[in-house]
């Protein structure tokens, strides 16, 4: 019988190859790196200051929120912004849109349901806008909770608003300078109230502003044409969170 040979005889074995362990060079390069960055980061949070601090706060009962709004109505059109994109698209479409600054209040802080706010009128023309004292405490109670640049939409009671709506005639409606022919349902129309002057003041005295609320056109008959000054709610977006 022939011997059969082995294959593998004769030939060396190869050298079993070691993972390759960083060595120190390497972990302090890593190390130098690691450090590098770490004070970039730190530069960073330092050319910040604390304002940075704010975008993980929540608003508390009592915090002072400066917040971008918008107030629309039932149609989803915007009433008054003071989001300058906003306003501008709407005035491309030929709505009835006004401007506001944004608003700097406390949070939670308590109103007269029976009173009115008002809100400045930047553009088209300088005025107030008024704010009925249920929205105003839903808008402010709605900031509550709520997370620098977070956006949040606060529905306002328009049953509530419905109670001041009013029925006019058609002369009274021609006398605001608007048609009452052509009037149609969910036209709006944009009433205005002279400031500064109650029952007691001369019949010739000068207003000391104006303050608008635009309503829109709910019901009409061959006389009269009945206003609407309810509205949906209020887009909110919180800008900044005053530090205390």
């Amino acid at each position: 019988m022939k011997e059969q040979k082995n294959p593998g005889a004769g030939k060396g074995k190869k050298p079993s190859q070691k993972a390759t362990q960083p060595t120190t060079a390497n972990w302090k390069k890593i190390l130098v790196i690691g450090v590098g960055v770490l004070f970039v980061v730190l530069m960073v949070v330092s050319s910040m200051g604390m304002s940075w601090l704010n975008t993980f706060s929540t608003v508390q009962n009592g915090s002072v929120v400066t917040a971008d709004l918008t107030i629309r109505d039932d149609l989803g059109r915007p009433i008054i912004t003071s989001d300058k994109v906003v306003y501008a698209a709407a005035a491309k479409q030929n709505q009835t849109v006004l401007l506001t600054n944004q608003l700097t209040v406390p949070a939670g802080g308590v109103y007269d349901n029976t009173s009115m706010q008002s809100l400045p009128v930047t553009a088209p023309q300088s005025a107030n806008f008024t704010v009925f004292g249920d929205e105003y405490q839903r808008l402010v109670d709605g900031l509550i909770g709520m997370h620098v640049n977070q956006m949040k939409t606060v529905p306002f009671d328009q049953n509530s608003s419905e109670t001041q709506n009013v029925t006019i005639s058609s002369a009274q409606f021609e006398q605001l300078g608007m048609n009452f022919t052509n009037a149609t349902i969910n036209e709006q129309v944009v009433l205005s109230r002279a400031e500064g002057l109650d029952d007691t003041t001369d019949v010739n005295a000068t207003p000391t502003g104006y303050s608008l609320r635009t309503t829109k056109v709910v019901d009409k008959s061959a006389d009269n044409l009945t206003l609407s000054f309810a509205y949906k709610g209020v887009d909110l977006t919180v800008a900044s969170i005053a530090s205390t």
